[in-house]
């Protein structure tokens, strides 16, 4: 029994569905992006007229905002807002969706351990979270060409988006932490959506105060995306916090997977 190759084939509608969300959102930004560029001087003056609060919170840095990284930087908050829902919902329906359907007790009498039961759908997770940055990334370098914004550092876009890709990873391990703790899963849409913006609502508040200790408390702000613009690297930082949640959500979900009782069918 190929525990991966099923969940795959199980997810291979909404890693359609969730490609294509993020290719849209990149697109309807894109588009936006040569009206900004061809008159500088009035858009920036336009921005300007907004509190200084307004555009903190809305991240908008009128030092790049004209130049495609510095817009990307700009609009990736929001298009990451999608993808971290991705991995919420991959990460909560991993496991439970067995226990909705029914089927746990049958699949766990399989000869497969629960270790690689975990394993593989932990990595069929990851995969399909790989496969929609990929394509997301294509089409944003397909959509930077097309608008006329072609001059740029492909090697800072790339960390760009895997910084991306470690956030969707982060969610992923708090969606499995929390489906393990929670003794059902009702539904998982309402949870992914609750659990997503609260933390959002964290990071908004954060880039509000300026305060850097809210990095600590949301994935949202695990890293500084204009760091990595200006420097073309990853703050030492980013990554601890990342192998943290990543690490306590995946160890500690899977000590609670392996060691659960399965109620019967009735």
């Amino acid at each position: 029994m190929n525990v991966y190759q099923q969940e795959l084939r199980m997810m291979r509608n909404s890693c359609i569905a969730w490609s294509l969300v993020l290719v849209a959102l990149g697109l309807m930004f894109m588009a936006i992006f040569p009206a900004f560029k061809e008159d500088i001087a009035t858009s920036k003056a336009l921005l300007e007229k907004f509190p200084e609060a307004v555009r903190a919170a809305l991240g908008l840095n009128l030092s790049t905002f004209f130049t495609f990284l510095g817009f990307y930087t700009y609009t990736f908050s929001y298009i990451l807002l999608a993808g971290a829902i991705q991995g919420m919902n991959i990460g909560l329906s991993m496991v439970s969706k067995e226990d909705s359907a029914k089927t746990t007790d049958f699949l766990l009498t399989k000869p497969v351990s629960r270790t690689r039961v975990f394993v593989a759908k932990l990595f069929a997770g990851l995969t399909i979270l790989a496969i929609t940055i990929s394509v997301f990334t294509l089409a944003i370098v397909v959509f930077s060409h097309a608008f006329g914004s072609g001059n740029y550092s492909m090697k800072t876009l790339l960390l760009l988006n895997l910084a991306f890709l470690m956030v969707q990873v982060c969610f992923m391990a708090i969606g499995v932490l929390v489906s393990q703790l929670l003794r059902r899963v009702k539904s998982v849409v309402s949870i992914s959506l609750g659990v997503v913006f609260a933390f959002f609502a964290v990071s908004l508040l954060g880039s509000i105060v300026k305060d850097e200790k809210f990095q600590y408390f949301t994935p949202f702000k695990f890293f500084d995306l204009m760091e990595i613009v200006k420097q073309g690297a990853y703050q030492t930082t980013s990554l601890v916090l990342v192998a943290v949640v990543v690490g306590v959500g995946f160890i500690v979900s899977y000590m609670l997977y392996v060691n659960r009782d399965v109620r019967a069918v009735a």
